[in-house]
């Protein structure tokens, strides 16, 4: 019994700082560029999300070093996004082999779901990409950290992972 509870302390030990916990701490400070980058997209409505993970509602999530990003400027809603799902309706004219992609589309930016005194903004819209209306919900912290759900009318949701970046 007195062997089993040191393997169960050594390997707990070994997992603590496998983890980083012990060296680095639970609570990390936030980092003041990205709290300059959240100032400045809700002061100007602007904003560029740079996606770091890959997460299809079906199949296994995937790291993204491939520079896919949506960016909103001047109203306007610009992207590069990857897709890997399934079409839910016939594609009369061919196989729409695209990712989810905006080009200079214009939206109305809703934040009522916003909460600063947490820290977290909701920004919803509702764009085209291609023949399909995408609904789109980025959401993003004061550390820098955001996600990006999309929802198009006639495919499979995505859901992206990243930060803001200048």
């Amino acid at each position: 019994m007195k062997s089993f509870k040191i393997i169960f302390a050594a390997l707990a030990a070994m997992m603590l700082s496998g983890c980083g916990i012990l060296s680095s701490g639970l609570a990390t400070e936030p980092d003041p560029s990205a709290q300059e980058l959240v100032a400045a997209a809700l002061e100007k409505g602007e904003l560029k999300f740079e996606v770091e993970y890959i997460i299809p509602s079906r199949g296994a999530s995937r790291t993204s070093f491939d520079g896919y990003f949506l960016s909103i400027e001047d109203g306007k809603v610009n992207s590069n996004l990857p897709f890997f799902g399934v079409s839910h309706t016939a594609q009369i004219y061919g196989v729409d082999p695209s990712g989810i992609d905006f080009d200079d589309y214009p939206i109305n930016i809703d934040t009522l779901r916003s909460r600063p005194e947490k820290g977290r903004y909701i920004w919803h819209f509702v764009a085209k990409s291609g023949r399909s209306d995408v609904d789109v919900t980025l959401t993003f912290f004061t550390n820098g950290s955001a996600s990006l759900a999309c929802n198009p009318t006639n495919r499979s949701a995505m859901n992206y992972r990243g930060r803001l970046v200048p």
